[in-house]
């Protein structure tokens, strides 16, 4: 199981892409590189989980927790899903009511 990282800043926010498989094993290095982000104290967060195949609730207690802190310094996080995999995962346990979810990087920028 592998996942790729990485992160870019883009005006106001910082985009971190995700992509391959977000389980116990790999949530730690998104959870890393979220972090890293967190420290530029920019208003938004844009989580890209578009190229995600998979993610079980390791991953999704990453993005909870990224919501939570970014909260706590008066930003916002938003996520794009991409796959109906991914965007069920969200909405099977409610976190879709917590954090803004888009269906393409494009939207979540807007």
């Amino acid at each position: 199981m592998h996942i790729r990282v990485s992160s870019e800043r883009s005006g106001d926010a910082t985009i971190v892409h995700a992509e391959g498989e977000l389980d116990l094993h790999t949530a730690p290095t998104l959870q890393s590189e979220i972090d890293s982000a967190l420290e530029q104290d920019l208003a938004r967060m844009v989580v890209d989980l578009s190229k995600v195949d998979f993610m079980d609730s390791t991953g999704l207690s990453v993005i909870v927790a990224a919501v939570a802190a970014m909260r706590a310094q008066g930003g916002e996080v938003r996520v794009v899903t991409g796959a109906d995999k991914i965007t069920k995962v969200f909405t099977l346990t409610g976190v879709d009511q917590q954090v803004g979810m888009f269906g393409s990087l494009e939207e979540a920028m807007a």
